[in-house]
């Protein structure tokens, strides 16, 4: 059976999560200053536990437990997917320890079609190792860096409501992040154009994260906050900040390293959406990424099948791509394995279903790389042709 800790009972789980310890928000959630729900195997003597949390999920203790894990499994589909789907949350990174895991995972994820990815652990734990001294020089005329306070999350700056909603996904809420944690946005006018927070704070060690206005990336404006956030840090004793990266995730990793972060720890972790429809489409992009094309093509028809039989949950199809979208992808796919004859019908497909914004859609097949194989093909231009007229239609 599964037990839910009430939090006076979380001191019995630290020994089983000693080798989650470079991961602070499994601390943080123990100690009762980030949210997260622990569940276990026995309420009194646990040999098992999973703590939820807003930063990912956390599994670890004795593997060997089937009949656990069909429950853990069950758990998941019954209780805690369809609490989160309501509170608005869309997937699952599952982290284990020890790698014995690896083999029940597909057990406890079983139907959910989950990714293995990997991640990066960043470290950074005295001042010698900030690169970025001269953060105030750099910044832009007009521009302003300032540290968050309550007044600053009360108030109606462009960005702040991801901000905010980011904190309470972290935070048990605004008030205990301004208690423990910190940051700095750096301002252009109404806009927070750059934020970094602290994700959880325990004793003296932190982790942090970054995010920047889309409009303003490349600019260095991530590498300035991050550089005066990390200079707070130590200022206040902290002896280790951390920070965690996805492998290709290029953006967070240079700034990381610009700002003297060392890599110290390369994760690897299970990734899936509550819907195997949206895994379908994680997979092709994945397979995309490792060059894999015929592979990335497959799963991507995989999510076009289901979702022309139109009986599926999605929130990936609803929410960030379009049918259409997801046949482009499989066309371009397709076009880098070779295989012609199946782009096309992808393409086809598309004129079919009458996208809403064929003008973007033209655009990106003039423009795309894997697709120039199939400008010799007889029924290139007439394919054209068909995006053009539509979007003069629109």
């Amino acid at each position: 059976m599964i037990h839910v800790l009430e939090p006076d009972q979380y001191d019995i789980v630290p020994p089983i999560f000693k080798g989650l310890a470079d991961t602070l928000i499994v601390t943080a959630v123990i100690e009762g200053k980030c949210p997260g729900e622990i569940y276990v195997d026995d309420p009194v003597t646990p040999e098992i536990a999973l703590i939820v949390s807003g930063e990912g999920y956390f599994l670890a203790g004795n593997e060997t437990n089937d009949h656990f894990n069909t429950q853990l499994r069950d758990f998941l589909n019954e209780k805690i997917i369809p609490e989160k789907l309501k509170k608005g949350e869309e997937n699952i990174s599952l982290n284990y320890f020890p790698d014995t895991w690896e083999e029940k995972i597909s057990v406890i994820l079983e139907n959910k079609f989950p990714v293995r990815v990997h991640g990066y652990t960043y470290r950074l734990n005295n001042r010698d190792q900030l690169k970025v001294t001269d953060w105030k020089e750099r910044i832009p005329p007009g521009f302003q860096l300032v540290r968050v306070d309550e007044s600053l999350l009360k108030s109606d700056l462009k960005n702040i409501d991801v901000v905010t909603a980011s904190v309470k996904t972290t935070w048990n809420s605004l008030e205990d992040f301004l208690r423990y944690g910190f940051g700095f946005f750096l301002l252009y006018n109404n806009t927070i154009v750059s934020w970094c927070l602290t994700d959880c704070v325990s004793g003296t060690k932190c982790e942090i994260g970054i995010e920047t206005d889309e409009t303003y990336r490349r600019q260095g404006c991530a590498t300035i906050t991050a550089a005066a956030m990390v200079e707070y840090c130590l200022s206040q004793g902290m002896t280790d900040i951390g920070w965690h990266t996805g492998i290709t995730n290029t953006g967070s990793i240079k700034t990381a390293e610009k700002v003297g972060f060392k890599r110290t720890l390369k994760d690897t972790y299970y990734f899936c959406w509550f819907y195997p429809v949206d895994n379908f489409i994680e997979h092709g992009y994945m397979s995309w990424l490792a060059s894999e094309f015929t592979e990335s093509a497959e799963w991507f028809e995989r999510a076009i099948a289901v979702a022309e039989s139109g009986e599926y949950d999605s929130i990936q199809l609803t929410k960030y791509h379009s049918l259409p979208a997801v046949c482009f992808y499989a066309a371009s796919s397709w076009a880098a394995a070779g295989e012609n004859k199946k782009s096309l019908k992808n393409l086809r497909k598309i004129i079919k279903m009458g996208p809403d914004d064929p003008g973007r859609f033209l655009e990106a097949l003039k423009t795309n790389e894997s697709l120039k194989v199939l400008h010799k093909e007889k029924e290139w231009n007439s394919l054209l042709e068909a995006f053009e007229e539509m979007k003069r239609l629109k």
